[in-house]
């Protein structure tokens, strides 16, 4: 939702909008929020797992 909100732009301009930057410190992104008077409450951020997304475990005879 705030990735939408920086990039809104009116149908008149024509620009192609890409985003710049991307924030994992929590506490800087609320800060960043703050500055815009925006709103600060947001799903804080977690690294992933350490098995990773695609960890397969012991699945049997399957052949992959």
């Amino acid at each position: 939702m705030m990735l939408k909100q920086i990039t809104v732009c009116d149908g008149n301009c024509r620009l192609e909008l890409q985003p710049v930057a991307v924030i994992f410190d929590d506490r800087e992104l609320e800060r960043l929020l703050k500055h815009f008077h925006l709103h600060t409450e947001f799903p804080k951020f977690r690294p992933a797992p350490q098995q990773g997304l695609f960890a397969v475990g012991n699945i049997g005879d399957a052949d992959y």
